[in-house]
């Protein structure tokens, strides 16, 4: 914010650094009533805690954007690539994908409960950005990130500029994503790197008992891409293993010429 100059700033910004604070105070993803937020937007006027707090967060500050970069991490657990949701058929939504500097775009519709999906649903056009790992600084996530919030600055005309570094040959875009679970508990060894290109059949990660005796192992259903991943050794049966990113499509231009067009996509 301190290369802002509010003199020369169109329009204004709004910065919420924690969005649930009784959740950040406790170190944990959750609210106080053990709800997860971002599945009961926009919460109700009466209710339960959890319910309360989602409705005047969504009432009294979101309600007044035009525009909304919802920012996270992977969960306690869980490590992320820098990734996008958003939906792609979508243009303004599209767009805003287009103009963030990121490794992986998936099109995703968008989840009830979450505020993404208030968002679009009432006019305000939003993606989700997921900045990594939990509880770590990744500053090469983050000045990418950053970058990519103030090509979105420059490209809505709130900020003087051009829009900078809008290569995109190495963003891959899926068309959807699901997470692969385990079918039995034990000790997990998740083998694939965030990124890496698994095909279907191989193994992806492998379950051990407290011995070191193969108990299962775990099996790639399609082509795809890692998305994410669980970093957690214990596992029970169920538990998510790896964030797969599927139908992956043709390779987007190297740049987006003029940075104006993105129907053109």
């Amino acid at each position: 914010m301190e290369d802002i100059d509010p003199l020369k700033l169109k329009g204004n910004i709004v910065l919420i650094p924690i969005s649930n604070i009784p959740g950040y105070l406790a170190n944990q993803r959750y609210f106080l009533d053990n709800v997860d937020l971002n599945r009961i937007m926009p919460g109700k006027p009466e209710g339960a805690t959890s319910q309360i707090y989602a409705h005047h967060f969504v009432n009294k500050i979101i309600k007044k954007f035009d525009y909304l970069l919802d920012l996270h991490t992977a969960s306690h657990g869980r490590v992320n690539s820098l990734y996008i949701r958003s939906d792609m058929d979508n243009e303004q939504t599209r767009e805003l994908a287009y103009l963030q500097k990121t490794q992986i775009i998936v099109n995703k519709y968008d989840e009830e409960g979450t505020l993404r999906a208030w968002a679009n649903s009432n006019d305000i056009p939003s993606i989700t950005i997921e900045i990594g790992n939990p509880n770590v600084f990744q500053h090469s996530l983050i000045d990418a990130t950053l970058e990519g919030i103030k090509n979105t600055f420059i490209h809505l005309g709130m900020l003087e500029g051009e829009v900078k570094d809008l290569v995109t040959k190495d963003v891959t875009v899926c068309d959807r994503s699901y997470w692969i679970y385990s079918k039995s508990g034990g000790i997990v060894d998740v083998l694939p790197k965030l990124t890496d290109r698994v095909k279907k059949g191989q193994i992806i990660a492998i379950i051990y008992n407290v011995f070191g005796e193969i108990r299962d192992k775990v099996i790639a259903d399609k082509d795809g891409i890692v998305i994410g991943k669980n970093i957690r050794p214990n596992c029970d049966a169920g538990t998510r293993i790896l964030h797969l990113g599927v139908d992956i499509k043709e390779p987007i231009p190297e740049t987006i010429p003029g940075h104006k067009d993105f129907n053109q996509l």
